[in-house]
């Protein structure tokens, strides 16, 4: 099922700042998105299967992303954004990984991505924003690359992993260490163009699958200096584009936004899997005794005790993202705890999700095994997703202990 018709003028003329929002651009609300991403979950959860054989998201839901606008969520408003916060691109990715996580997380690279080009300099932002196209970014922090400072610019060259959305990314936002004197290294971010970029075809992975976060390099690549901000800016929140929109998101350090956008999905797939579940008990009778799976004790304390936990995630993961976005929206900011805390939350919700999925595939019977069961793909998806950096629980455990106790952080340290 595709969602209603997106509101009019996305591919529109742009103003000189931009793209200009429309009437029906301010009554796009965290509701009406919202709406949009459950409109779409029956859809994509019939297409999961071929998205994890594709390797990529289908074309069908691509289209169906870009009418609904995802991409705009944390988009400026100069530029026909939302600027609807942190709680609503989050809330979004949560209900569309009730039908298919890879959908889920490259709908969430996106919206993040697009947040992160925000606090560039003007200049990079209204060549990029201003045209008026949908604006697709792929990107890592990790600064696997190198480059050299040149007349005007920097000559970009490197290789990076885990390009999730690169095949229908328009852009990608890349890290690289620049040598500026003996024994010192800057760290900068680079914004290139995706059609610059040599994708390689890598991502042959057990979890995870549609979200083809191939390799991509650069090569002898120019980038300008107005595409290009220092990392560290990036981490702190203290950029270039950070004083010239009004949504206070555009202040914060992008790790603490990074790993809660990276449990959302993990969450929305559980509560996925906790539905199936509850469906599964109503309407399944076991081969050998004809009873009915309702009745069964042992899969009744599983749906309690799956129930339980994964309320208790949600409930924290909510409070969480809410503090942080009333933090900045009343002018403070995160210190290092806070950071730190958010590391540690994200961590834990994961960890949590993945713990309710895998014990609900447990008790779904041997047939929840087959490919085309959603049960088995969402334990791969979420078990997949807890590998990541900003979601290894024990990193974050440890790194909220050593915040905690004033111990220093090793360089580089993502917080």
């Amino acid at each position: 099922m595709s969602p209603s018709p997106a509101p009019n003028g996305m591919t529109s003329a742009a103003s000189a700042k931009g793209r200009r929002t429309s009437q029906e651009d301010s009554m796009t609300d965290h509701a009406e998105l919202l709406d949009r991403a459950r409109r779409m979950v029956p859809a994509l959860r019939e297409r999961a299967a071929e998205a994890e054989q594709r390797r990529e998201l289908p074309e069908e839901t691509l289209k169906e992303l870009l009418a609904a606008e995802f991409h705009r969520i944390l988009l400026p408003r100069r530029y026909g954004g939302f600027e609807l916060g942190l709680e609503t691109a989050f809330a979004v990715s949560r209900e569309l990984a009730h039908g298919c996580t890879s959908t889920a997380w490259v709908s969430t690279i996106y919206t993040i991505h697009n947040w992160m080009i925000a606090m560039l300099p003007e200049r990079a932002q209204d060549e990029v924003f201003g045209a008026g196209d949908p604006v697709l970014p792929a990107g890592t922090l990790a600064p696997t690359g190198t480059a050299r400072q040149v007349d005007g610019g920097y000559v970009l060259n490197g290789r990076w992993r885990w390009g999730s959305g690169i095949q229908h990314g328009t852009h990608a936002l890349v890290a690289a260490q620049i040598e500026i004197g003996e024994d010192v290294i800057e760290r900068r971010m680079f914004l290139v163009g995706a059609a610059d970029l040599v994708v390689h075809d890598v991502w042959f992975t057990s979890g995870m699958c549609a979200t083809g976060s191939n390799d991509i390099e650069a090569r002898q690549l120019f980038v300008p200096d107005w595409r290009t901000m220092p990392t560290a800016g990036l981490l702190s929140g203290e950029t270039a584009g950070t004083e010239l929109h009004d949504l206070p998101a555009y202040r914060m350090p992008a790790i603490p936004a990074v790993a809660l956008s990276a449990a959302g999905p993990s969450l929305g797939t559980a509560e996925g899997m906790l539905a199936s579940f509850e469906e599964l008990m109503r309407n399944r009778r076991l081969a050998y005794s004809g009873a009915r799976y309702a009745e069964a004790v042992g899969a009744q304390l599983r749906l309690g005790r799956a129930t339980a936990e994964l309320q208790a995630a949600r409930l924290l993961f909510d409070e969480t993202v809410r503090w942080v976005d009333s933090t900045y929206e009343r002018g403070a900011s995160l210190d290092l705890d806070g950071r730190a805390r958010c590391r540690l939350i994200a961590a834990h919700v994961t960890d949590a999700a993945a713990s309710v999925v895998n014990l609900l595939v447990e008790a779904a019977g041997a047939s929840s095994q087959f490919l085309h069961s959603p049960f088995q793909r969402a334990q791969r998806d979420v078990n997949t997703i807890k590998s990541h950096i900003v979601c290894d629980v024990d990193g974050a455990r440890e790194l909220f202990g050593k915040v905690r106790m004033g111990q220093p952080l090793q360089p580089g340290t993502l917080v």
